[in-house]
């Protein structure tokens, strides 16, 4: 689980090999260098964060590059083991759950959907969307 949208979730997945769309990789942003790795198998957590002290000296990228490329590991980060609960619709996988929309009509995979009147809703629907529909189906015309 990656805890920030900027390259460091990039590393993440070129080193380990999870990806967003094989769902072996969770994204979250809380703003932190930081991800939890978690072992479904065995359940080990191990969650790997950047530690915030850096030398005064690091004023521009090239300058952090060149900490970061002779640092230890000890200089770089902290390691902790921890716990975290996935719930099923949240592993990696077939979707277990599928719903429609009652409101715009598209599908709601993996329990994402919220109830209301006793009808699924989708959370664009539900919430405040980032979009808003402004022509149907004009890129295909």
């Amino acid at each position: 689980m990656a805890d920030i949208d900027r390259c460091t979730t990039d590393a993440i997945q070129v080193i380990t090999g999870v990806s967003i769309g094989r769902r072996t990789l969770k994204h979250v942003n809380y703003g932190k260098f930081a991800a939890t790795f978690v072992d479904t198998t065995g359940n080990k957590v191990v969650r790997v964060r950047l530690l915030p002290k850096w030398p005064k000296k690091i004023l521009d990228m090239q300058d952090f590059s060149q900490f970061v490329c002779n640092a230890s590991d000890e200089e770089l980060f902290t390691v902790q083991e921890g716990k975290v609960t996935i719930q099923p619709e949240d592993m990696p996988g077939f979707p277990i759950k599928k719903s429609d929309c009652s409101r715009c009509g598209e599908e709601i995979l993996d329990g994402k959907e919220i109830i209301i009147e006793e009808k699924s809703v989708c959370q664009n629907c539900a919430y405040t969307s980032y979009f808003t529909i402004i022509a149907t189906d004009s890129c295909f015309t």
